[in-house]
């Protein structure tokens, strides 16, 4: 069916956008400061975007067969959603 007079006929994703950084490789003060919640809190507030910790720490040698995956940071858009941005700030 055509899109009606004004309407876009791309669907538009930019909402269900989102970006995983992986962390459990940082150096230990790195990957300490970014699982705290008031560092995570200060992302969102600053970017407009939803930041979740994702999987556990894997040390380096173990084998990597947890379900849960390695330790990383999943980053999505809030209101706006400046993924870019907070991916950006936090140094990757």
């Amino acid at each position: 069916m055509p899109p009606m007079r004004g309407q876009s006929r791309f669907h538009d994703d930019s909402k269900d956008i989102s970006r995983e950084v992986h962390i459990n490789d940082a150096p230990p003060p790195i990957r300490y400061n970014l699982t705290k919640r008031s560092v995570q809190d200060d992302i969102q507030r600053r970017t407009n975007t939803i930041v979740v910790i994702k999987g556990r720490y894997q040390a380096l040698g173990t084998p990597g067969d947890d379900p849960e995956g390695p330790l990383r940071l999943r980053i999505m858009p809030g209101n706006v959603g400046p993924v870019s941005l907070s991916v950006h700030q936090l140094g990757f």
